[in-house]
C-alpha cells in the first residue's frame, strides 16, 4: 500500500495546525499519527451521519453506504460496530 503525502504548512496563526501540535505535545504522538486519528474520526462521523440520514430511513443500503465512502463493506461495518449502530 502506498502513502498518501501532503504538506500541512507550520503557521502558528492556523488553528487546524496549532491544534494538531498541541495534541501532538500532549499525547506524545507524532504529528503525522494524530492527523491520521483525526482523518479516521471524521470517516466515524461520516458513516454515522449516513446511517442516520439514508440507512435509518432506508434511501441508502450498507453497500450504498460503502460505496458513497469509497470504504470495503467490512471496514464499514466494523465502524458501526465500534459506534454501537445496529444493523
Amino acid at each position: 500500500m502506498e502513502d498518501i503525502t501532503f504538506t500541512l504548512k507550520k503557521n502558528p496563526l492556523d488553528p487546524v495546525y496549532r491544534y494538531i501540535q498541541k495534541k501532538s505535545t500532549l499525547e506524545k504522538k507524532s504529528e503525522p499519527e494524530i492527523i491520521e486519528r483525526l482523518l479516521e474520526a471524521g470517516l466515524a462521523l461520516d458513516v454515522e451521519k449516513l446511517y442516520q440520514e439514508k440507512y435509518l430511513r432506508r434511501e441508502m443500503s450498507l453497500n450504498g453506504i460503502s460505496e458513497a465512502l469509497g470504504i470495503p463493506y467490512r471496514k464499514l461495518y466494523q465502524i458501526m460496530e465500534e459506534l454501537g449502530l445496529t444493523v
